[in-house]
């Protein structure tokens, strides 16, 4: 079994491990890989194993189910800024390009005039379509970053309140991602949000320069 960011993923075909100085998964060994995501927060880290994920993933031609991406999504939610935003992530339907995740809002989401910052929104709304874009990358891609946004802030909610996020992905390409986001108060819609995400891929190194 597979250890990933602390989740046991229940799947032969999964056995791999994490090297300590190059973090890359090999089929090699059947060591745990270790949970690099309660081990000072460290991001940097963090993303270079989610790449060597990926990598191993497609070489070995694996499709994740929902469950096993909700269990490796749900540990990178437990650092940096998800981790201080309170973000969870509950649902997960990577066939309909849809993750659904919660945020209670507290002291330090606020704005001075009381009510939650819009900035607070933006990175939930922006959490759920990066999470759900892990879910959906093109085979050979690396990663992704968010190169355009757009929000409209329809409704508000205070300390307190529990957020549902809803992301679902529009557009599904090789270069770029469209996906839209509803944030909602309890029954109430607050927030609607697109983004784009630019599809990484891997630099090719030229060995005759």
């Amino acid at each position: 079994m597979l250890k990933t960011f602390g989740f046991l993923i229940s799947r032969g075909s999964l056995l791999g491990c994490l090297n300590r100085s190059t973090r890359f998964y090999s089929s090699s060994t059947t060591t745990s890989i270790p949970d690099i995501g309660d081990k000072g927060n460290d991001m940097i880290a963090m993303a270079k194993d989610m790449q060597s994920l990926l990598k191993y993933k497609d070489e070995k031609g694996i499709v994740f189910s929902d469950k096993e991406w909700f269990n490796v999504l749900s540990k990178r939610a437990v650092a940096g800024l998800p981790k201080h935003m309170g973000f969870e992530v509950v649902d997960i339907n990577s066939a309909k390009g849809e993750l659904t995740a919660t945020m209670v809002v507290t002291d330090n989401q606020m704005a001075a005039n009381g009510y939650v910052h819009a900035a607070s929104l933006t990175t939930l709304a922006d959490t759920a379509c990066g999470f759900s874009c892990f879910t959906n990358l093109p085979k050979g891609s690396s990663g992704f970053t968010t190169v355009e946004m757009k929000l409209n802030f329809i409704g508000t909610a205070t300390v307190g309140d529990k957020l549902t996020c809803v992301s679902k992905l529009i557009h599904s390409g090789k270069s770029t991602q469209v996906y839209d986001a509803s944030i909602y108060n309890k029954d109430k819609l607050i927030t609607l949000f697109r983004c784009t995400e630019m599809i990484l891929y891997p630099t090719i190194k030229n060995n005759n320069k």
